[in-house]
């Protein structure tokens, strides 16, 4: 999973935010979110073919698997300007997929050549992918509900349910965590498309006998799409167990960084709206933000952003020089610190620049209202926060005894 980082980060950084800052300034403002997300998927096309055609999709790819080279800590930048527009696309999803590759190939693991056949179509966003597992308050395990069964002939088959896939609507790779006889691995599936672009729902494609059954969910945040995903076709096997444990722990890692990084461009924007609402309403003859009350709960949600954004980067900047393989402990707490601290921060932001806004901070029509969505699904999403807190204090305290 390691990747050289071949740029002058300060520099990259800046011309990255920009650009994507612009970008999103034109097409992702909350209307256009919000058509969007109440679309059939609930993602938009274009935004991603803009985004593959930037490079953004494959930043942390390394140029040998098709990717940019840039590492991580630029792809978490990338991830915090969408996270302040909650633009519907699928990066984070496919981020992941392309992780869990990387660490395929780096683990040898008997698929790695698929993998590396797979991760160019992945990096250049012509194939978005996602990754399907097990959820749990903790973290992520193997799906119980799928199983895998060597076929007669060869190969795989992969039969059951996935619960709970994001992005599952606009994936046409999807990795699946399953059961087989001797331990949990890891699967590539191929994902049909029907003519209206969207994964077909109970269709037939791909492979003879393949059939990939993707049912949308009702979800607390629309501008991030789940799907219930129904399987009973042939898979490629990418890790076997001996390697599932390695590869599904830097997978996580990499999709923990990229979830707090969302979590802090949720965090951001939600201070700024607040800010900039304070310095316009009047109340009793002037601004709402001269009083304490408003101004000490602004400035502790910039405090609480500054914070999860430094040790986001931290985090980042770890796995970049690490490769996201080594197995020290203090990887894993740096990484759960920096998701716990960014995913709370998100949800104080939201729920902050809620109570500055007064009564309208509560309609369906204002974007605050949809980032604290954004905001309390992500602390859902992988892990809850205050389990990965425990997680990263039992692993302090076990080093400590060592």
């Amino acid at each position: 999973m390691r990747s050289e980082v071949n740029v002058d980060t300060a520099e990259a950084e800046g011309e990255l935010r920009d650009a994507l800052a612009r970008l999103l300034r034109e097409r992702c403002d909350i209307e256009q979110v919000r058509r969007v997300a109440a679309a059939p998927g609930g993602w938009d096309r274009q935004l991603w073919s803009e985004l593959s055609a930037m490079g953004v999709v494959g930043l942390a790819a390394p140029p040998e698997h098709g990717g940019e080279g840039a590492g991580l800590a630029l792809l978490a930048v990338a991830q915090e300007e969408l996270g302040r527009r909650l633009a519907p696309v699928p990066l984070l999803s496919s981020a992941t997929a392309q992780a869990a590759l990387l660490a395929v190939v780096a683990e040898s693991a008997p698929g790695a050549a698929a993998a590396a056949a797979l991760l160019p179509a992945i990096a250049s966003g012509r194939t978005p992918a996602t990754v399907a597992v097990g959820r749990t308050v903790d973290g992520w395990t193997p799906l119980a509900t799928v199983r895998a069964e060597e076929e007669a002939g060869g190969g795989w088959r992969l039969t059951g349910t996935a619960p709970v896939v994001a992005d599952a609507t606009a994936a046409r790779a999807l990795l699946v965590a399953a059961t087989t006889g001797t331990g949990p691995a890891l699967f590539a599936v191929d994902v049909p498309a029907s003519t209206g672009g969207e994964a077909a729902a109970g269709g037939e494609g791909g492979a003879a006998g393949a059939e990939v059954q993707v049912e949308p969910l009702d979800v607390l945040d629309a501008t991030r799409p789940l799907a219930r995903v129904t399987l009973d076709t042939p898979a490629t096997l990418l890790a076997g167990p001996a390697e599932f444990a390695e590869v599904l722990a830097a997978t996580r890692g990499v999709a923990l960084t990229l979830l707090a990084a969302e979590a802090v461009g949720v965090s951001a924007q939600c201070t700024d709206l607040a800010v900039d609402y304070a310095g316009i309403r009047h109340q009793f003859g002037r601004p709402i933000g001269t009083y304490q009350a408003i101004s000490h709960r602004c400035a502790d949600m910039f405090v609480g952003t500054e914070a999860a954004r430094a040790l986001v980067a931290a985090a980042a900047q770890a796995l970049d020089e690490t490769g996201g393989t080594a197995d020290t402990g203090e990887l894993d707490v740096a990484v759960a610190l920096a998701a716990a601290e960014a995913l709370d921060a998100a949800v104080g932001a939201a729920q902050g620049s809620l109570q500055v806004h007064g009564g309208i901070g509560f309609t369906w029509e204002h974007p605050v209202h949809h980032y604290l969505r954004r905001a309390k699904s992500s602390e859902a999403l992988i892990a809850a926060p205050d389990r990965l807190r425990e997680q990263a204090a039992s692993r302090l305290v076990a080093a400590a005894r060592r």
